[in-house]
């Protein structure tokens, strides 16, 4: 992989966000799972980490488990670098992303 496609958000297929196993993660707001799932889709570690704006030895910590995520804020860089639809951001207990 080039060092351009690691930039940027990460998309997960559309039908993976309306999965049953996806909408538990998000309403248990259980981000080690739904970076687990991520990888399993094609992102890297670093991939993400750019995504949300973080390192990627802070996305590894979240993925093993040594952190976790309870700030609001990070939940929402999270919802933005994975690109996701309005109804998972609200399963999250996020706003829907609004038009602009």
């Amino acid at each position: 992989m080039t060092a351009a496609t690691e930039d940027g958000p990460f998309s997960l297929p559309a039908h993976i966000w309306n999965q049953e196993q996806t909408r538990h993660m998000l309403r248990n707001r259980d981000m080690r799972s739904l970076l687990r799932l991520a990888h399993q889709h094609g992102a890297s570690q670093q991939r993400m980490g750019s995504a949300t704006g973080m390192t990627q030895s802070h996305i590894s910590d979240i993925m093993t488990g040594m952190r976790e995520v309870t700030s609001l804020q990070v939940l929402e860089r999270f919802a933005d670098g994975l690109v996701m639809p309005d109804d998972a951001r609200m399963l999250l207990g996020l706003a829907p992303r609004q038009t602009r």
